[in-house]
């Protein structure tokens, strides 16, 4: 499926009108969530590259760790 961006712009101002969403001039908060999920995907990558000792939990587990912080430093931005 192709990327439309006029539909994506007619749901955004839909979400806008309806006050689903707010438009915001505060840069700062684009940056903090940049940040925030950018980071995220560090933590992600870094816990998708531990090597467990016998005492810790199975890497499976980290596996899934990995996975569900990169999932929500995806939500961070598109909230």
């Amino acid at each position: 499926m192709e990327f439309d961006k006029k539909m994506y712009r007619r749901l955004f101002e839909e979400c806008i009108k309806e006050e689903r969403i707010k438009k915001s001039q505060q840069s700062f908060k684009i940056r903090l969530f940049l940040e925030k999920a950018e980071n995220s995907l560090l933590i992600a990558k870094h816990t998708k590259e531990i090597q467990p000792s016998k005492d810790q939990p199975k890497k499976l587990f980290w596996d899934y760790w990995a996975i569900t912080i990169s999932y929500y430093s995806t939500m961070q931005l598109i909230l």
